[in-house]
C-alpha cells in the first residue's frame, strides 16, 4: 500500500548533509518525526476504517430494517453515522496538530526536511482559492448520503414525516 505521508529515512549518509548545519539532537529529532508521522499513518487508517465501518454497517441495519420491517434500525443508522463522523473529525484534527507541530517544532532542526511547510502551501492556495476542506468533501458525502438515504427510507416505508418528499425527487 503506498502511503501519501512520506517517513524520513533516519539512515541518512553524510552526503545528504552537505551544506546544512547539523544537530547534536537530530537523531532524537529523525526518531521523533518518524514517530509522530507513524502517528499520522495511524489515524489516517482509522480514518479510512471509520469510513468503511459506517458504510457496511449502515448498508447492514438498512437491509434488516427494510427486509424485516424494523423502523428503529433504520432510525439508529442517522444516529450511528453521526457518530461515526466525530470519530472521523476527531482522527482529521490529531493529523492536523501533529501536522503542524512538525512543521513548526520539527522541520526547523531538521535541514531539508519540509513536507508540512509544502503541505501548507499547496492547500493554503491551489488557483486562487482555498481548498483546504475540499479534499475531504467525499467523507462529507458518505456521511450525508448515508444518513439522507436511511431517513427516506424509514419516511417513505413508515410515512413518520407528515411532509411529502416529492420535492426532493423521491416518489
Amino acid at each position: 500500500m503506498r502511503s501519501y505521508c512520506p517517513l524520513v529515512s533516519i539512515n541518512r549518509t553524510p552526503e545528504s548533509n552537505r551544506g546544512t548545519a547539523m544537530s547534536d539532537h537530530e537523531p532524537e529529532i529523525l526518531t521523533e518525526y518518524k514517530a509522530l508521522r507513524d502517528e499520522v499513518l495511524y489515524h489516517l487508517g482509522s480514518q479510512r476504517q471509520v469510513v468503511l465501518t459506517a458504510l457496511v454497517v449502515s448498508g447492514t441495519f438498512l437491509g434488516l430494517g427494510i427486509r424485516e420491517h424494523l423502523d428503529i434500525l433504520l432510525l439508529i443508522v442517522p444516529v450511528f453515522v453521526f457518530f461515526a463522523a466525530i470519530s472521523w473529525s476527531h482522527s482529521a484534527a490529531c493529523v492536523s496538530s501533529i501536522g503542524g507541530y512538525i512543521r513548526d517544532k520539527v522541520e526547523p532542526a531538521l535541514p531539508g526536511v519540509n513536507w508540512e511547510h509544502y503541505l501548507q502551501e499547496r492547500q493554503s492556495t491551489k488557483r486562487g482559492f482555498k481548498v483546504g476542506w475540499l479534499e475531504n468533501v467525499h467523507v462529507l458525502g458518505v456521511f450525508v448520503l448515508i444518513d439522507v438515504l436511511s431517513l427516506v427510507v424509514a419516511s417513505d416505508q413508515y410515512k413518520f414525516m407528515p411532509m411529502p418528499l416529492a420535492p426532493l425527487g423521491v416518489r
